[in-house]
This record gives structure tokens, sequence and C-alpha cells, in this order.
């Protein structure tokens, strides 16, 4: 049987089992028993957290600047559109002071962090000063090695070459460019600026500046788009100097304009399913690419994503900003603050927080997400949990939705596909085995 109809008939296989397909993990992970942190506890909860010692040796850093120089019609991420100068040189300060706070603490200072991210909004929006005045405190402050990762995120019309050798110059390695489609009509109707050749010119400035590992983001199921036109995407994306790519399907947020105007159909599973298996062979099919996680796909050594893949192995995440997320041991958190709070005196990034807490056992079983949400996971390590995960591994071989590589378990590719439905089944799982210890 050709090996496309084989995956089509995994998918057939697999609707019967699930029925609708889950896009994202934050949604999976619903039914895991997380209890808020009371607010009377809170203050000492989270101080006694930052005194220890960190536990892991991954842990990476996310700082939200929530700024950008446009509205897509997609985007329903928090961020402030033509934000004054005057706003955004306060927001730097009040992150460079908390910065500089938590430094005091054990688990921030004692160990570098493995990455440093700086996500949006756009960072590159930020003025050559601004960011020049971010990085200095990120380099005084935040414990590094020469291996440490640090990624900016931009779109493409704020590529310059000035902004790119300033880049440079301040340390960046990485950057992550927004690029959804190279198709011109396709880009502008969801409120890009730029057209294909700005974005291949674009992606040409950043490499020959010298930042080699360059990931970009295309996004199937945009208005008016075709299997032509995503066939035409990646095909472009071959000839480029690009070292990774994730691909993943528009998210409908509820308060963007492009789900607001009623312009937005979801794609039906079997159309999805066809636009990501495209996708996903093609970008196997580069040399020594493999996929980091579901989503995130790149060159083995030059286009290696450490932020990524730490998410991807639920590694500690220290998230600064509004709308920010993270988590530490057995805590996550979400920041659920405006620019305008945060801003006001006395304003403290984690303290004021949402918090919640898990079974401390969690700790001891939350990287097995990495099989469903990283690059997999070493057969012992499963096997010699539970008799009810070696059960769910059995299931899951059995429908091809996992293989076993070099004694690793790792999903294939309708197992990527479905990779939010599957860290359903291992938060079940989980929750289990909390509830049995």
């Amino acid at each position: 049987m050709p090996e496309r109809k084989q995956s089509e008939n995994e998918l057939i296989a697999s609707l019967k089992v699930f029925g609708s397909r889950i896009s994202g993990p934050a949604r999976a992970k619903a039914e895991l028993p997380f209890i808020p942190l009371p607010e009377s506890n809170k203050v000492f909860e989270i101080t006694e957290l930052l005194s220890q010692s960190p536990l892991t040796n991954d842990r990476v850093l996310y700082i939200h600047l929530p700024f950008c120089n446009q509205n897509c019609t997609f985007c329903g991420y928090y961020k402030e559109i033509h934000c004054g100068t005057g706003l955004i040189d306060k927001y730097i300060r009040k992150i460079t002071g908390q910065l500089e706070l938590l430094n005091s603490y054990p688990w921030f200072k004692e160990k570098p962090f493995h990455a440093i991210y700086f996500g949006g909004g756009s960072p590159a929006s930020l003025s050559t000063s601004q960011l020049t005045f971010l990085m200095e405190a990120v380099h005084r402050f935040i414990p590094q090695n020469l291996n440490t990762e640090l990624t900016v995120e931009t779109t493409v019309n704020e590529v310059n070459q000035t902004l790119v050798n300033n880049l440079v110059q301040l340390g960046i390695n990485r950057m992550s460019i927004g690029v959804q489609s190279f198709n011109t009509t396709l880009r502008q109707s969801v409120g890009r600026i730029s057209d294909r050749q700005k974005v291949i010119e674009s992606i040409q400035s950043v490499h020959s500046a010298g930042i080699t590992n360059l990931c970009i983001d295309l996004i199937y199921n945009l208005p008016g788009q075709t299997i032509e036109s995503w066939e035409d995407d990646l095909q472009i994306l071959g000839e480029l100097p690009v070292t990774g790519c994730s691909v993943y399907p528009l998210i409908p947020f509820p308060d963007s304009t492009l789900v607001r105007s009623g312009n937005f159909i979801q794609q039906t599973v079997e159309d999805a399913f066809k636009y990501f298996t495209m996708a996903d062979d093609f970008l196997l099919s580069l040399t020594n690419w493999t996929p980091f996680t579901p989503v995130q796909y790149g060159h083995v050594t030059a286009g290696e994503p450490k932020y990524i893949k730490a998410q991807g192995q639920q590694s500690d995440l220290l998230a600064l900003g509004p709308s920010a997320g993270g988590r530490i041991n057995e805590y996550q958190y979400l920041s659920k603050y405006s620019l305008e709070t945060c801003l006001s005196a006395g304003f403290n990034f984690l303290l004021n927080s949402s918090w919640s807490s898990v079974h401390k056992d969690y700790i001891s079983f939350r990287h097995l997400f990495s099989l469903s949400e990283g690059a997999g996971i070493l057969t012992d390590e499963i096997l010699s949990i539970d008799q009810n995960f070696a059960d769910l591994i059995v299931g899951l071989l059995n429908r091809k939705l996992i293989e076993n590589i070099d004694n690793k378990y790792v999903m294939t590719s309708t197992g990527r596909f479905w990779a939010g439905n599957l860290s359903q089944l291992l938060t079940r799982e989980i929750c289990y085995l909390l509830n049995k210890y």
C-alpha cells in the first residue's frame, strides 16, 4: 500500500478514537488537578520557591514585549499597537528592575539559563537604544554560559540590516521570523504588509549578518489558502537559508479581527491533515532535518531550538510580562494583567500573577509529555513507571501513532498531527498516577 494512502487510513482510524482534534497542549492538560494558590499564602510560597536551588539544568526564560507596529487580523495575543516611546521605556525599566530583584534568589542565580526568548508582539519594534538598554540588563542580571540561546521574535516588515547588525552586537544568536505565508495576496489579506520579495530579502539579510540559526513559521487554514499555495510556500522555504520552521494551523482567537469579522472558516480534520502531512513530508525530506516538537522542525544541529525543546520537555519556564505563563517545579502561573497595570508603582510580575500547584509527585511525571510535545522519550523511562502506561504505549503503537526508534518512543507523522490528543491521554494517565501515590 502506498505510504500516503496508509497514513490516510491511519487518520480514519484515529478519527474513530478521538472524534475531534485538540490543536494545543494547554487544552489537553485541563484535567490536571492544579489547585489555586490562596492569596494569603502566595508571597510566602513564591519566596520559598525562589529561595531553593534549581532542580534542573535546562531552565529557560521568556520575556514578553507586548508592542507591535501592525495588527494582523488573525492575532489574538496581548499587545499594544503603536505604543508611545515613553510607555515602552517605562516597561523596559520595569522588566530590568524585576530581573535585578530576581538575581538575589538562589533559584535564579545559581545556574545559567539554557535559553532566553524575547517574544511579543514584536521585540524588533523597539528602538536601538531600548533594545540596547534591555540586553545590557539581561547580560548583567541573567546567568548565562557560552551556549545560552538568545532568540528574538520579529515580523518581516521590521527586519532591516541596521536592526540585524545591532542584534548580533547585542549577543542575539537566533531569530524567529513570522512569515505565515510567502504568498503576497494571502499575507495582505490577514494584515501583513510585506510582499513575497521583501520576505525573501529579509531572511537572506538575517543570514548574511551572521544569525545562522533562523526559524520561520508557516500557517495553514488561512482564508483563501489552497493546497497549491501551501506547496509553493514549502518549496520557497527549501530554497532559503532557513534552519528551522514551525508549522501549525491558524488559531481562531475569539477576539481577533478575523474571527469577529465572520470570515474565518475552520478546516475539516481531513483538510488539515492534508496540509500537515504535506509539510511534515517536505520538511523531513530536507537534509538532516528532524521534528523537535510536533510543530517545530529544523536542522538537527544548526537549527536546534533550545527554548522550544525545553518547552516540549516541560522544563522550568520563568515568564515575565502581560499574558505570559510559566512553571517552576510543581507550580504554574499565568499573568493576566494589562500593560497599564504592570506599570503601576510596586507591581511585581510574579506576585501579581495567578498561581496554582499540583501534587508534588507531578515533577516526576511531567517530563512524560516529551512523548507528545517533544522529540520522544526513552523506552525504559515509560515501561518502568506503571503497567497502565505500558498498556497505553502498546495501544499507541498498535494505532501507528508512535513508533520505537533506537529504544526511544517517538510520534509518527499521524501521531504528530494528533499530538494534542496524545497529551490528553497522558494527562489522564498522570492523574491516575498522582491519585495512586
